[in-house]
This record gives structure tokens, C-alpha cells and sequence, in this order.
């Protein structure tokens, strides 16, 4: 398909309202992942350029209203999720014993707080926010739904082709890692497929279930693009690649530095270029000065866009789901990303 387009966008303003509050429980804490988690804790440290652009937060500023209403939001201990535990209708976990309310996370300047989202949405969303310290996931009462997952599932195709051709014993010709280079930090399509038809395919996809522990996601033949997936997994892929189940130890440090490095912005003007931009541009300095890996994508299909935004830190990662009508810009969606991050981040200390 190619690498996603820049749009030329103007910024637009959310007129309908999809609202979460959170409910804690008590977790337990998630079981290592077979043969241990072999990526470690990591920070990829942003360049100075990328430091500067991601301080600002012009979308949210434009895009962002915010209302108070009463949807319950879903908290999950990763070990349940792994287990593959059913849901109920309510979007919360079938009981698994008597549960107490938990303590209020303390902020962290660094960190995002679970709590609840008041961003209104034209259309509808879903987010989802894992804690990589203790395996909490927190999200959306819709945090089980599945969308396309478009181009953020770029970061898998990428980590898979790396470990495997590791666990088969060669090293990626140099003309392999720029490709994977290029279809983590230009969004580039065509370079994705490349690394996708190397790897095996579909059966690259289907990998991604067990590997990552996914519990809802849909792979479908069609296309990597074409993979269904939620807010829930979309955050389990997330901390998969941190931690190094995805890429393994020798190239898991090399995808969240390139994941660092992003490419594209949000101007002034709501003008979007590349694919950096997002839950990246809701975040404080004093996050984004640590470093941040992210990816986005976006599909247009039905008279609606499908935009999909996915972050993760050492301590926390982040996935924001949102479909609305094509009507609306490209900008609005990205703004939206923004906005979920921007609720969740902790007050700052103010100069």
C-alpha cells in the first residue's frame, strides 16, 4: 500500500462525548513470560530535536473539551488477561474471588496515573493504559472491542523479522534493518510488507498471539494491516516489545530506540506530516525528557477513520483507539490521542 500519507488537515472540534471513570481493584501480580522476560527495562533517550517538538501540545490546546459522565472503565490484572479469562457483558473480568478497592496510585512526574477520561469523541474510542511495574491494566469499558489495527501493528512485523532470522541463526542484511528503519520511523508500507512476506506472512501474524499473550486479537489473513486488535492487547503488544519477547535481547534496545525517533509532527495549524505525532504530544516534558517509544496508524475505510496511537515508557504503556466519520480530519483523531494522554499525565509543578 505504501507508506501512510500525510494528510493536510485543519483541526476540528469533538461534538459528542464518550467518558470513563475508573474503579480499582486488587491484582495479583502477572506471571514472568515463558523463559523469562530477556529485553529488560529500557530507556531510549529522544534526540534533541525530538525533544523540543514533542514538548508541545498544540493539539490538545485546539482539539481537547472535556465533560463529566458516568461509563465505568475496566481495571485488569495482567495475570487474569494472560489466563485468558472471559469478560462479562459489562466489559469487566469474570470474578476470580473476592476483590477490595486498592489504594490510589501515588503520581510519579514521570508516569501516568490511572483515573478517569472526559474527552469527548464524535464518533467513539477506547484506551487502555498498562502499568509494566505492577501488570495493572486499566482502559476503557470498551477496552476489549477490536478495530483494524492499521499501521501500529508495524511494530511487530518489525521486532518478529528481527528475532527470527536471530533464532535462525543469520543476521539481517543491512538493506533488511533500513528497511525496518524506515517502517518504524516513516510509516513506510511498502517497507513493512517487505519485512512481513520475509518473515513468513501471515504466520508472522499468528505468531504474535502466543508470543505476546493476546487475548483478543483477530489476525486476518487479508494483510498485517488487517489484524484486528483492541485497546487491551494493543497495550499487551506494547510492553511485549519492551520488554524483549518480540524482538528478543539482541534487537529489542534497537526497535525502541528507532521507536524514539519517529518521524512527521502536528503543526500550528493542525497540519499533519509522517507518523509522530499523537499521545506523544499530550505528554509533559518531564516524561517525553525521559524518552518515549511510539507508534500510530490510520486506515480509512466505510466513511469512517480509524486512527490508532500506541506509546510504552520502562514504566507504563499507552493505547488510544479512535473511530469517527471521515467528515472530520485526519488531525482529529491524532488530537484525541493527545488529549487521553494529557488527562492521564500528573499535574506538573508549575515554574
Amino acid at each position: 500500500m505504501g507508506t501512510d500519507k500525510p494528510v493536510d488537515t485543519g483541526v476540528d472540534h469533538p461534538t459528542d462525548d464518550a467518558t470513563v471513570v475508573l474503579n480499582p481493584v486488587d491484582v495479583e501480580e502477572p506471571p514472568a513470560a515463558a523463559g523469562g522476560r530477556s529485553g529488560g527495562r529500557h530507556r531510549a533517550a529522544p534526540s534533541p530535536r525530538n525533544r523540543d517538538r514533542r514538548r508541545r501540545t498544540i493539539l490538545i490546546a485546539t482539539v481537547a473539551s472535556v465533560v463529566a459522565l458516568g461509563a465505568t472503565a475496566v481495571l485488569v490484572p495482567m495475570a487474569f488477561a494472560r489466563l485468558g479469562g472471559d469478560p462479562d457483558s459489562s466489559g469487566r473480568p469474570a470474578p476470580s474471588g473476592s476483590q477490595t478497592p486498592g489504594p490510589s496510585p501515588s503520581p510519579q512526574p514521570s508516569g501516568l496515573v490511572p483515573g478517569p477520561v472526559q474527552t469527548i469523541v464524535d464518533g467513539r474510542f477506547s484506551w487502555a493504559l498498562l502499568d509494566r511495574s505492577t501488570g495493572v491494566l486499566t482502559g476503557s469499558s470498551n477496552v476489549s472491542d477490536t478495530v483494524e489495527g492499521a499501521g501500529m501493528m508495524r511494530i511487530w512485523v518489525v521486532a518478529d523479522y528481527l528475532r527470527h532470522a536471530t533464532e535462525q541463526g543469520g543476521q539481517p542484511e543491512p538493506y533488511r534493518l533500513a528497511q525496518a528503519s524506515r517502517a518504524i520511523r516513516n510509516g513506510d508500507d511498502d517497507a513493512t510488507q517487505a519485512l512481513y512476506e520475509a518473515a513468513g506472512g501471515a504466520t508472522q501474524s499468528h505468531r504474535m498471539i502466543p508470543v505476546c499473550a493476546l487475548v483478543e486479537t483477530e489476525v486476518h489473513d487479508g494483510g498485517w494491516r488487517r489484524t484486528r486488535i483492541s485497546a487491551g492487547d494493543s497495550v499487551r503488544l506494547g510492553d511485549c516489545v519492551a520488554d524483549g519477547r518480540a524482538a528478543g535481547p539482541k534487537w529489542t534496545k534497537w526497535v525502541l530506540d528507532e521507536m524514539a525517533e519517529v518521524n512527521g509532527e502536528a503543526s500550528d495549524k493542525g497540519e499533519l506530516t509522517g507518523i509522530g505525532w499523537g499521545i506523544v504530544d499530550g505528554l509533559p516534558p518531564a516524561v517525553t525528557d525521559l524518552g518515549v517509544g511510539f507508534t500510530n496508524g490510520f486506515v480509512r475505510a466505510d466513511s469512517q477513520w480509524q486512527v490508532n496511537c500506541l506509546a510504552a515508557t520502562d514504566g507504563w504503556v499507552l493505547a488510544v483507539l479512535v473511530s469517527y466519520p471521515d467528515s472530520r480530519k485526519l488531525s482529529y483523531g491524532a488530537g484525541i490521542c493527545a488529549s487521553v494522554a494529557a488527562e492521564l499525565a500528573p499535574p506538573q509543578p508549575v515554574d
